[in-house]
């Protein structure tokens, strides 16, 4: 997976302002709700998904979700991290990487990984324009959706983030009328069942349907 900073910045190119949410479950169990600022739609955010669990070596990688641990957003900042390249689709490979203890790496660390639990951004359908969930099945298998307020349609009580939309709504008195739906959705139990990029954007990516 490539790194956003050095994308964004060491390339010169310039980030669009895209935000959106990452989920992951791990066992049915949410262990990330990571807000992005930048690159939420698919042709970005989506195909770094996909090129990660690529090559990620899938044992490893659930064990590091399992130490992940939500904290305020106080205790988030009040110590050093080891990369800033945990925001959106970037917390894949921070997780991945993740060997610090607050000073120094440590190739035996044990220390949990401290994440913001952001899941709530996921009802303000006016900014959070993508959402991916990725589910981590107890036998490693895959499923990802691809979520996203295009078309402005709104949220029916069986979708996934019906729940969060209504008590943003109520909370703030709003009036927004569409949120989060579900664009397409993904599996695979092994590497060679990844869908490859072009097939992944075929679905993913929202086609405005004249009338």
């Amino acid at each position: 997976m490539s790194d956003t900073t050095d994308r964004h910045f060491n390339t010169k190119e310039i980030p669009m302002g895209t935000r959106n949410l990452v989920v992951i479950t791990l066992d049915s169990k949410m262990v990330v709700a990571q807000y992005g600022q930048y690159d939420g739609y698919p042709q970005w955010s989506g195909v770094e998904i996909l090129r990660f669990f690529r090559r990620v070596d899938m044992d490893k990688f659930r064990a590091k979700l399992g130490r992940c641990k939500f904290v305020s957003y106080e205790e988030f900042y009040a110590t050093p991290k080891p990369s800033t390249d945990y925001r959106g689709v970037g917390v894949l490979g921070y997780i991945e990487r993740y060997q610090w203890d607050g000073e120094y790496y440590s190739l035996d660390n044990t220390t949990p990984i401290e994440l913001v639990d952001s899941y709530d951004f996921a009802g303000d359908s006016l900014f959070c324009e993508y959402a991916y969930v990725i589910d981590i099945l107890a036998d490693n298998s895959v499923r990802l959706g691809v979520y996203d307020t295009l078309g402005q349609v709104d949220v029916k009580e069986d979708d996934y983030f019906f729940k969060v939309t209504k008590e943003f709504r109520e909370r703030n008195e709003g009036e927004i009328n569409f949120g989060l739906i579900r664009r397409a959705s993904f599996s695979w139990s092994n590497v060679d069942d990844i869908p490859t990029d072009s097939d992944f954007l075929a679905k993913a990516v929202y086609t405005q349907v004249e009338e």
